[in-house]
């Protein structure tokens, strides 16, 4: 994952392959409950291929965000 932007309603995330993915937050209910400023608190894994929210122990993966779309 090269961007991710966490909306108030979607998930949105670029690649670096070029593709890009919008994905309702309401898939993730652990995300979609929580206060705006705590979602903006996550950072791209080493590798770019999750979204980690540290301080939620929240974790996705691009295979993740895939297979859902």
């Amino acid at each position: 994952m090269q961007r991710v932007s966490v909306q108030r309603r979607h998930l949105r995330v670029a690649f670096y392959d070029g593709r890009s993915l919008t994905v309702p937050l309401a898939w993730f209910p652990a995300l979609q409950q929580i206060e705006a400023e705590t979602r903006q608190d996550w950072t791209i894994n080493e590798g770019g291929g999750a979204i980690v929210w540290p301080n939620l122990g929240v974790i996705i993966t691009a295979a993740e965000l895939l297979r859902m779309a």
